[in-house]
């Protein structure tokens, strides 16, 4: 796709560049001006010309046009595939892309994982309905968004189960971020009109721990919300 964006780019260059050309020549050749008035055949010749090049810039255009359409249309289905409907945040083939490119490879020094669980879920969807419990985690997973400050990737990893991978943490960048949700459910708390929402978190962090991928980071965080 990217290939092809680019070889359809500059064929557009070319052809917007040589029209430029060709009417130049035109326009500052007296010759040439003199030449296509005095002879009919050359006139029709250039008339001609000119007509194939507006309808090629028309098809080249229309081409662009429905080009970035599918593209578009392709983002938007890979979107689709790698969002939660729910949650309306990233779903586990979104986790997974961007687990992807850690695997096999020394896990960065400042790399953190929280795993995150809405651990009253079942409760909410038998007291209230599961329409409330979806609606619940779709308010949860947007305090989430809202805590990390756009600084930080935010996933849903199951049914009531969160990420949250932060690529440049520190343990004062995590504290905050702990600060952040725990202020922000407190407030969606304070109105009685919503199912209280309650939570875990764990985390996993470069500490005295042997840990060689992402999966020990994953595999730890999972561990550790188990035992919270």
């Amino acid at each position: 796709m990217k290939k092809l964006e680019t070889w359809k780019t500059i064929q557009f260059i070319i052809f917007i560049l040589f029209s430029i050309l060709c009417f130049f020549t035109v326009i500052t050749n007296g010759d040439v001006q003199v030449a296509i008035s005095n002879t009919p055949a050359l006139k029709n010749v250039c008339i001609l010309l000119w007509g194939i090049l507006f309808i090629s810039f028309i098809f080249i255009f229309v081409d662009f046009t429905l080009y970035a359409r599918e593209k578009k249309d392709m983002n938007d289905l890979a979107y689709i595939v790698k969002s939660d409907p729910v949650a309306k945040i990233a779903n586990r083939a979104g986790i997974d892309s961007i687990l992807s490119k850690y695997h096999g490879k020394p896990v960065p020094e400042h790399f953190a994982i929280l795993m995150i669980s809405l651990s009253n879920l079942s409760d909410i969807n038998q007291e209230y309905s599961r329409l409330d419990g979806n609606r619940t985690i779709r308010a949860f997973s947007m305090i989430l968004q809202s805590a990390t400050m756009n600084k930080m990737f935010v996933g849903r990893n199951s049914g009531d189960r969160f990420i949250v991978i932060i690529e440049n943490a520190s343990p004062e960048t995590i504290l905050l971020f702990k600060e952040r949700l725990n202020d922000k459910v407190e407030e969606r708390n304070s109105n009685e009109k919503n199912p209280k929402i309650e939570y875990k978190i764990a985390t996993a962090f470069h500490e005295n721990v042997i840990i060689h991928d992402v999966s020990d980071f994953i595999a730890l965080a999972n561990k550790r919300l188990d035992e919270a």
